[in-house]
């Protein structure tokens, strides 16, 4: 994950194993109460020694209490710094979009020296090394549109291979008709992000319609012969916006057969590529309230919670369980989330709308009358 693309004013997004993203400017929490007192900088530069602005530097101690990885970015000069951190061992990995990630492990106790990355550029821009780094958006920039036929297909694509997943899951595949075709036939079965087919359901309409077309064109643009795609990424952060501190939370993984949860969404290289969206079930909408408690909806049957609040300054993650009507033991699932300005967070929750009080924790289920659709 490129954090970056979070708001730099506020805004969250959930990650593979229910991680969640929160974008400040100063701030950064502390793990298990220790004191902050060092102070972790340094330098990022290319090998030719040339400072590189806009790195994502991000350091995660290895005390075994830890909840959180922070980030922060390179300025013009190069230069990084973190908001103070405690006293311990820290492992650190710098990444940029066409270079090889830096990484290294450092000791702090009572200050210590600058901690400096050189960055390697990728000399192969179609190998996945390259290519896995790159986002939706810069995907989707690079798509062929200077006929008519290649702007239906840009289109066509767009509106029906992005509703589950990012453009970057797909685009950094590469596969033959036959393999395309498999592909798209397993997905006109598959239930939203649920990444199980299910072939007695009807087929997705758009994709059956669609389906020698969508081969032909993805055979074309990400098939075994030469790309015609010349993706270029985004221009990294600079001035005010490497002031930006990220600070990544992680919450108690989902506890069911469903709810996977693998090394393919935890890796901190982003050459290895985009995990699929059925490696990301589990958290999905988040919503921070006035007392700076993030709300979280649980997309994943989960007995511990339909909903979960998460404290930012204790890593500390409360889960709110709603029965189901049918009384089935396993608690509803949640999906959207949203606090108003009363303070009342409201949620779904399998067939019904829940209502929290954030500051009570008064939890109630307004259910939709039987045969309703949901």
């Amino acid at each position: 994950m490129r954090p970056w693309r979070v708001s730099m004013i506020f805004r969250t997004i959930l990650r593979s194993t229910g991680l969640v993203f929160v974008a400040t400017v100063g701030l950064s929490a502390s793990a298990g109460g220790a004191e902050l007192t060092e102070l972790l900088a340094g330098t990022v530069r290319d090998a030719g020694g040339q400072a590189m602005e806009g790195v994502a530097v991000s350091a995660r101690s290895t005390a075994p209490e830890t909840f959180t990885t922070t980030t922060v970015y390179s300025d013009q000069d190069g230069s990084y710094v973190f908001p103070p951190v405690a006293d311990g061992q820290y492992d650190m990995w710098a990444q940029a979009v066409g270079f090889n990630a830096g990484q290294k492990t450092v000791v702090l106790t009572g200050g210590g020296p600058t901690h400096d990355f050189r960055l390697q550029a990728i000399a192969d821009l179609k190998s996945p090394a390259y290519t896995n780094q790159l986002n939706g958006a810069e995907w989707v920039a690079a798509l062929p549109e200077a006929t008519p036929a290649d702007r239906r297909m840009k289109d066509l694509f767009w509106a029906n291979c992005t509703s589950c997943h990012t453009v970057s899951f797909v685009m950094q595949n590469r596969f033959d008709a036959a393999g395309w075709r498999a592909i798209l036939t397993f997905m006109e079965r598959t239930s939203a992000g649920m990444g199980r087919p299910n072939f007695e359901r009807p087929p997705n309409p758009f994709v059956d319609h669609f389906r020698d077309e969508f081969v032909e064109y993805l055979t074309k643009v990400r098939g075994p012969e030469e790309s015609p795609l010349q993706p270029r990424p985004l221009p990294r952060p600079s001035g005010e916006a490497t002031r930006v501190v990220m600070t990544e939370y992680d919450l108690p993984p989902v506890e069911h057969p469903y709810g996977l949860v693998t090394d393919v969404g935890q890796s901190r290289d982003w050459s290895d590529g985009s995990p699929a969206r059925f490696f990301a079930r589990g958290s999905h909408d988040a919503e921070v309230d006035a007392n700076g408690m993030v709300w979280i909806a649980n997309n994943v049957e989960n007995p511990l919670r339909t909903i979960a609040r998460l404290n930012p300054t204790t890593g500390k993650v409360k889960n709110f369980a709603v029965p189901r009507r049918d009384g089935d033991e396993m608690p509803r699932t949640s999906h959207g989330i949203v606090i108003d300005a009363n303070g009342l967070c409201w949620f779904t929750a399998s067939g019904g709308l829940g209502k929290i009080n954030t500051n009570t924790e008064v939890l109630e289920v307004f259910d939709t009358p039987e045969g309703m659709a949901r």
